[in-house]
């Protein structure tokens, strides 16, 4: 975009590449800031015409990134944000959706590698929360009480273990190993 396109062809480009940010550049491809969709939006809201120029609407302190930043570095507040690259080159943006979706990839790689470690253990493991509510179990667990851990988790662990010590053992934050 240009600092004389239109609020409408903005919010037009931001809905077909699904984006809540669009850089504005000079006309080298260097960008000098942005606009998102909630300030578009918001300007409509306050009576700025869909045919006025979004000039008015620049943003020159978005946040900027490099494409090597990893993003669980990145703070979700820093998003939406313009994607540099060394020399200073627009090369993408990061939007919210990106964003959630990339957030959310690297929770499910980080349970799968908390499960292969607790399904690797030699013990019967089970997580449970603040709650004492079940959050996980390793097959040995599962062995071990007679229960698939699909069927424990979400419930309290009192009620899959009558006896256990869990939660003082979580209160007081000292191991007891080899307690049921």
């Amino acid at each position: 975009l240009s600092p004389n396109d239109t609020i409408g062809t903005a919010l037009a480009v931001m809905h077909t590449n699904n984006v809540d940010i669009a850089p504005i550049t000079d006309g080298r491809n260097g960008p000098f800031g942005a606009v998102t969709r909630r300030g578009l939006l918001s300007a409509l809201v306050n009576g700025a015409p869909v045919s006025g120029a979004i000039d008015i609407l620049l943003q020159g302190s978005v946040s900027r990134l490099s494409p090597d930043d990893e993003v669980v570095g990145i703070h979700g507040s820093a998003i939406p944000a313009l994607v540099l690259d060394e020399n200073g080159a627009l090369a993408g943006v990061v939007s919210r959706e990106a964003y959630a979706e990339a957030l959310q990839a690297c929770i499910k790689e980080f349970r799968e590698q908390v499960s292969s470690i607790m399904n690797s253990a030699e013990s019967g493991i089970i997580a449970i929360d603040e709650d004492g509510v079940i959050v996980m179990a390793n097959r040995l667990a599962e062995d071990l009480l007679g229960i698939r851990s699909i069927e424990s988790i979400g419930r309290h662990v009192l009620d899959v273990i009558p006896n256990t010590r869990l939660m003082d053992i979580m209160k007081s934050g000292k191991p007891l190993t080899g307690q049921k």
